[in-house]
């Protein structure tokens, strides 16, 4: 079902603030790093990674990079991209980065 409007999910978008970035490139994305929390947290403790992958390609997904290199955190939103959305799988590895980002 369609009214002639697509949403385009695939566009990349970043963000900078000082030294990190936040950006939807999901070539970007490190499976190993997002995993390696989230198979840590009470929430989706000892998840298999071929779920956090799938769960990744089927969601608007954010990392937080503190430069061009290293992945310090990472978001999930869930949406029909017309009326809800929900916010999943967030954190934020380094203190700074959540401060900046925080502090607006």
């Amino acid at each position: 079902m369609t009214n002639g409007r697509t949403t385009d999910s695939e566009t990349v978008m970043e963000y900078r603030r000082g030294e990190f970035v936040i950006s939807t490139d999901r070539e970007r994305l490190s499976l190993d790093v997002i995993h390696g929390f989230l198979t840590n947290c009470y929430w989706a403790q000892g998840i298999p990674q071929e779920i956090v992958a799938r769960s990744i390609d089927h969601a608007l997904c954010f990392g937080i990079y503190d430069g061009e290199v290293a992945q310090v955190g990472f978001a999930r939103v869930i949406s029909d991209f017309a009326t809800i959305a929900y916010v999943g799988d967030v954190f934020c590895w380094s203190r700074i980065a959540a401060v900046a980002w925080a502090s607006g």
